[in-house]
């Protein structure tokens, strides 16, 4: 069942779902800093999927189909699987930003064959390590994503984006992060 809107309110189409206030990387433009407990990151504040569960039956009514998971990065949510997989039960398309680095063989496949996770955005803003890893403030945090983004397609994503954070300090880089995009099987940057 839906809600009857009064005239000339549109429906409420998607969620925009900050799923945990934690990070693993400690990117230079980001506005959140991440906390480290005994050497691993900490997700920090962190959505309650029985709550976001409820807030989405209910805004269904509304014309909820759709949602956007981030956060801080949203594979850091200790619950990660519940949300996606209680949001695909729930019938909700979703995509999905991720900095990559947290995205295993098994999460890429789980996400393909198991959720409505449809599409996926990594994050690189270098074509080079070095200088990726230093904007990213965490040494291996390349290598990582491109792991991440190889997953992907391996796991049968053929609309993986990569997105770049673009400042005056890679500017030139766009040709280079666009030729990496393309030889690692992302369809857009």
């Amino acid at each position: 069942p839906s809600a009857q809107l009064p005239e000339n309110v549109p429906p409420l189409r998607a969620f925009y779902l900050y799923l945990t206030g934690g990070c693993n990387l400690m990117c230079r433009h980001c506005w959140i800093t991440p906390r480290f407990v005994n050497g691993r990151p900490d997700p920090q504040e962190c959505i309650d999927p029985e709550l976001l569960f409820a807030a989405v039956r209910e805004a269904k009514m509304l014309g909820l189909a759709g949602a956007k998971l981030t956060g801080g990065e949203p594979l850091l949510h200790p619950r990660f699987r519940d949300i996606a997989e209680g949001l695909t039960a729930l019938g909700i398309e979703m995509n999905m930003e991720t900095n990559g680095t947290l995205l295993t063989e098994e999460m890429a496949r789980r996400l393909k064959n198991e959720t409505k996770v449809g599409f996926i955005s990594v994050s690189l803003d270098y074509d080079d390590p070095a200088s990726h890893d230093a904007f990213r403030g965490v040494n291996g945090a390349f290598e990582a994503a491109l792991r991440g983004l190889d997953n992907l397609v391996r796991a049968g994503y053929e609309n993986v984006q990569v997105i770049m954070g673009l400042h005056k300090g890679n500017v030139d880089k766009i040709e280079g992060v666009v030729e990496l995009a393309a030889a690692h099987g992302a369809s857009s940057v």
